[in-house]
C-alpha cells in the first residue's frame, strides 16, 4: 500500500482541524526546519527553547497561509478531482465564524512568537513569508496564477523561510545555511511544479495560469524528472562526503527517497495524468518526511547514547 491510499483509510474526513490547517502539508516543512537547524547546530539545536517557539512560530504561519487560501480556493478544491485538496476540503463542514477565529488566532501565536524574539530580522522574515501566503490566493495579485512566480513563492516558504528561521532562532554559520538551502532546492522545486500538474484542468478551468498550466502535463513532468536526477547528482556525493569523512551513514537513508521519485517520475513523464501526478506528488512528500524523521530519531538517539 502506498502512503496515498494509507491517508485515504485512515479516517481523515473526521478531523476538521487537521484539514483546516492542511496539517499534512505543515510537517515537511517542520521536517526542514528541523534538518536545517541540525544541519548548522547538530543536536545542541534541540536543547535550544528558541527552536521550540520557532517551530510553532512556522507552524502557525504554515496554518495561516493554508487556512486564508482555502478561503480564497474554496470553489476550486470543491472541484479538485484527485487532489489532497480534495480530502481536505472543510469549508461545507465548518462555519466562515470559525474558520476567521482560526485564522486570527494563527496570526495572533505567529505576533506573540515575533514579540519574544524581538529580532528585526526574523520580523522582518516572518512578515515577508505571511505577506507571501496572502499574496498567493489573493485577488488581484494572486500569485498562484503567475508562471514560476507562484511556484517560487511555495520554494520561499517551504526552504528559504524555514532554514533561514532555524539560522536566526538557533544562530549557525549563514554559508551553511545557503548550502542546506541549495541542496534542498531542486526537490522542493520539483515536489512544486508536481502538485500545480495535480490541479491542472482545475487551475485552468479557474483561470490560473500556473506554472504546470504554462507549460502543460508532458514538459512538466520532463522538467520535475530532469530536477530530481539534479538532486540525485548533487546529493550522493554530498552523503558519500560525510560517510567518508566523519564516519555518519545517516544521510544515506534519502537515497532510496530520490531513487523512488525517479521512478514514479519516469512513469509520469510516460503517462502524465492528474491522477497520477497525485500519487506521485503524496509519495514524493510522505517518504521525504519518512526518512527526514528517521533521519532526525537516529541521530538524536546516537547523542542520547554517546552522552
Amino acid at each position: 500500500m502506498e502512503p496515498i491510499d494509507l491517508y485515504r483509510k485512515v479516517g481523515i474526513r473526521k478531523a476538521r482541524l487537521f484539514r483546516l490547517h492542511r496539517m499534512n502539508g505543515l510537517v515537511p516543512p517542520l521536517i526542514v526546519y528541523a534538518l536545517a537547524a541540525l544541519f548548522m547546530n547538530g543536536i545542541s539545536a534541540f536543547l535550544s527553547l528558541n527552536y521550540y517557539i520557532g517551530g510553532v512560530m512556522l507552524y502557525c504561519l504554515g496554518a495561516s497561509a493554508h487556512i486564508y487560501n482555502q478561503m480564497q480556493d474554496w470553489r476550486s478544491d470543491r472541484n479538485a478531482r484527485f487532489s489532497v485538496s480534495k480530502l481536505d476540503y472543510v469549508y461545507d463542514e465548518i462555519s466562515p465564524f470559525y474558520i476567521r477565529l482560526n485564522l486570527a488566532a494563527m496570526t495572533m501565536l505567529v505576533v506573540a512568537s515575533l514579540a519574544i524574539f524581538s529580532s528585526i530580522w526574523l520580523i522582518a522574515l516572518i512578515g515577508c513569508g505571511y505577506l507571501a501566503g496572502i499574496l498567493y490566493s489573493r485577488p488581484p495579485v494572486r500569485t498562484k496564477g503567475v508562471p514560476f512566480v507562484g511556484i517560487f513563492s511555495n520554494i520561499f516558504g517551504y526552504v528559504v523561510l524555514t532554514t533561514l528561521t532555524a539560522y536566526l532562532a538557533v544562530g549557525g554559520e549563514l554559508v551553511v545555511a545557503a548550502a542546506f538551502i541549495a541542496l534542498a532546492f531542486a526537490p522542493a522545486l520539483a515536489g512544486t511544479i508536481v502538485a500545480e500538474m495535480v490541479d491542472h484542468s482545475v487551475d485552468k478551468g479557474a483561470g490560473d495560469r500556473t506554472t504546470a498550466v504554462f507549460l502543460g502535463m508532458k514538459r512538466s513532468a520532463t522538467i520535475v524528472l530532469a530536477l530530481t536526477v539534479i538532486t540525485a547528482v548533487e546529493y550522493i556525493p554530498f552523503a558519500a562526503y560525510i560517510l567518508l569523512h566523519y564516519g555518519n551513514p545517516l544521510p544515506l537513508l534519502f537515497i532510496p527517497v530520490i531513487a523512488i521519485a525517479i521512478r514514479d517520475q519516469l512513469r509520469l513523464r510516460k503517462r502524465p495524468t492528474e491522477e497520477l501526478a497525485n500519487r506521485v506528488f503524496f509519495n514524493m512528500m510522505s517518504y521525504a518526511t519518512f526518512a527526514g524523521a528517521v533521519y532526525l530519531v537516529l541521530r538524536s538517539g546516537i547523542y542520547v547514547i554517546g552522552a
